[in-house]
């Protein structure tokens, strides 16, 4: 379950970087953190002792296969819906000025950032 929201992150940060004024920026970003930390150390541990209880036996021992898939599709749903509100509930965020107008594929070479990266 941990890494399903894991590419929601960046996802956020640039959403939130696109649409927050320049003197606001820092404080929105600390927002969307602080937020994000605490709602995650928050639901992450009651969603985890829910798992763990809903796939205990009788006994009290644990079959270690229903954990993991029940983890696993809890992960899923977590990460489709998150996919899914992004590509059709949330609006273009980018200004239209700031848009590149075409795909140029010079710049959309995988190993294009050693040569930036590599610089002084």
């Amino acid at each position: 379950v941990l890494g399903s929201a894991s590419p929601i992150a960046p996802h956020g940060i640039a959403y939130v970087s696109d649409i927050s004024p320049p003197a606001d920026l820092a404080n929105n970003m600390g927002m969307l953190q602080g937020f994000g930390y605490f709602i995650g150390l928050m639901f992450g541990a009651v969603v985890s002792l829910g798992i763990g209880n809903a796939t205990e036996n009788a006994d009290g021992s644990t079959e270690f296969d229903k954990l993991f898939y029940a983890s696993f599709g809890l992960g899923f749903i977590i990460s489709t819906t998150g996919i899914l509100n992004s590509l059709f509930l949330l609006p273009e965020s980018l200004h239209k000025d700031d848009r590149i107008p075409s795909l140029d594929l010079k710049r959309a070479n995988p190993l294009g950032f050693i040569p930036i990266v590599t610089r002084n």
